[in-house]
């Protein structure tokens, strides 16, 4: 084993010996390639993190404008829903609010128009909108089964 690192020390001092020095800032074209090529990986590196960073940040910001947009229309949804079960109390409430019951979903109020008083002159479904809000698709199919005289009345006796 130590004859052999004898011989590789040989070697090496010939090699060392064969080699001429470099002229006073001089190097080799290998060294400037090299430095050349790391140089342009890191700048493509740098672009590329900057790049992905504007990418996510953009991504970010989609985010929280969706948050605040559904924050905003949950805010309204749950006005809307406050309003809707005070409507019978506003002003401009053609119905007696003793007669109004809140059913929320799919129509808003059942009036039993009379009730207060004794009697049922009528049902009446009552959908509460407010601003440019407009009937829902199953909102719009219950009004046309009413308007098209598709409604019953069921006793069910439970034993």
């Amino acid at each position: 084993m130590e004859r052999g690192y004898a011989k590789a020390e040989e070697r090496n001092r010939e090699a060392r010996a064969a080699l001429e020095p470099l002229a006073q800032g001089e190097r080799p074209a290998v060294v400037t390639v090299g430095a050349v090529i790391a140089g342009l990986v890191a700048l493509a590196l740098l672009l590329w993190a900057l790049s992905l960073r504007r990418r996510l940040r953009a991504r970010l910001d989609d985010e929280r404008a969706i948050r605040r947009d559904a924050i905003e229309r949950s805010g309204a949804a749950i006005r809307g829903r406050v309003s809707e079960t005070f409507a019978p109390f506003l002003d401009g409430w053609e119905f007696e609010p003793g007669d109004c019951r809140f059913l929320g979903t799919p129509v808003d109020f059942v009036v039993f128009d009379g009730l207060h008083a004794g009697r049922c002159d009528r049902v009446v479904l009552v959908e509460v909108k407010s601003g440019v809000a407009t009937p829902s698709p199953l909102q719009r199919r219950v009004r046309d089964a009413v308007a098209e005289g598709r409604v019953e009345w069921r006793e069910v006796r439970i034993e």
